[in-house]
């Protein structure tokens, strides 16, 4: 009987216990909510509070300020670079004014379009220095095709985005002067015509350049040919 009654009187204490354990801690759960509760209501008034307190102008010139502040934030160029942003101060090339009148210059265009814009500066430079007219061919070149044939342009991929470099392409089937095609072969390929090497030293009369290195001059076209 008492080893009976004493199991019974340790389930008991044990009971008690689980009931004190379970009561602290739904008590913390529940003090923690209404904290959270209080929390976000506190928030919530301070912000009501700051909309009511601070004047509607004010909000306003400071809106205005971060609009005006996020639109002027821009990439800013190194100072070698800002001039090919800024408004051309070169004029552009005359493409009708050439001594030469009996030979023309077709500049074939292959690749990409970086291969194909360095083809047309290459040729474009062999021809002022023949004082030959040119005109760019884009009948091989695959920038202006599509997919599907209904998307690909009806006229000129380079014409598209900037303004015509060269004679017109139909100049070439109603001329009687003597087309010569001057490939990236020659103009890219050949060291005397690519103007890598910047000690190598170019004179183009029909631009009025004399002595100029390689680089100096592709700097000088691309700004009157590129617009």
């Amino acid at each position: 009987m008492n080893s009976s009654f004493a199991e019974t009187d340790n389930d008991f204490i044990f009971r008690r216990r689980d009931r004190k354990t379970s009561y602290r801690g739904t008590s913390m759960m529940g003090s923690a909510l209404r904290n959270t509760k209080n929390l976000l209501l506190f928030i919530f008034l301070v912000a009501i509070f700051c909309l009511l307190w601070v004047p509607k102008d004010n909000l306003r010139r400071m809106a205005n300020e971060n609009r005006k502040n996020n639109s002027t934030m821009s990439f800013r160029l190194p100072v070698s670079a800002e001039d090919w942003c800024a408004v051309p101060k070169l004029p552009p090339f005359d493409y009708s004014q050439c001594k030469d009148k009996v030979s023309i210059n077709k500049l074939p265009l292959y690749g990409g379009l970086t291969n194909s814009l360095k083809i047309m500066l290459l040729g474009a430079v062999l021809s002022f220095e023949e004082d030959r007219c040119f005109v760019v061919d884009e009948s091989t070149s695959a920038l202006p095709k599509r997919e599907s044939p209904e998307d690909s342009f009806n006229t000129s991929f380079y014409n598209r985005y900037f303004s015509p470099v060269g004679l017109p392409s139909h100049t070439l089937a109603s001329t009687n002067l003597t087309v010569q095609t001057r490939g990236w072969e020659e103009t890219w390929g050949n060291w005397s015509h690519n103007r890598r090497i910047k000690s190598q030293l170019n004179t183009i009369d029909s631009l009025g350049l004399k002595s100029i290195d390689g680089h100096s001059l592709k700097r000088y076209v691309m700004k009157r040919l590129w617009r």
